[in-house]
């Protein structure tokens, strides 16, 4: 299903007995929405409407065009280039398909870290708006 949460409590509800399971392109277009959303792909004066379009490509889509432009961009903003290359590993990844518990075993520690980030967001957030430490205490 659409990772509707809504969906899901109607789900559980009515479909007590049935297993639920996301949609994996639905999975994979949150992923990409929110690694993607780190940087900005349009930055004021950057007139490239194809850009945008380039992110959301799986890069073995690309002609050498837009694999160039994509190239020029991340020379532009080096910070972005290993987000992006994350979400297309992850995306590949994600793609195949039947994979066992124990395949899946190996995303376990990035369940802990989405936990362990949303859990600390306020606070890592902080981080950068005040510049007080406690490393003096230790």
């Amino acid at each position: 299903m659409e990772l509707s949460s809504s969906y899901r409590t109607l789900g559980q509800k009515h479909f007590t007995n049935t297993h639920i399971v996301a949609n994996c392109f639905h999975v994979i277009r949150l992923i990409g929405h929110h690694l993607l959303a780190c940087g900005n792909w349009t930055p004021v004066g950057y007139k490239s409407r194809g850009l945008p379009g380039l992110k959301r490509r799986h890069q073995h889509n690309l002609n050498t065009d837009q694999a160039l432009k994509l190239r020029g961009y991340f020379k532009r903003f080096p910070s972005l280039e290993p987000i992006y290359y994350f979400k297309q590993n992850l995306s590949a990844w994600l793609l195949v398909k039947k994979r066992t518990r124990k395949q899946f075993q190996v995303l376990a520690p990035l369940v802990q870290l989405g936990l362990t980030l949303d859990s600390w967001a306020q606070e890592m957030g902080s981080t950068w708006r005040f510049t007080r430490s406690n490393g003096f205490a230790g």
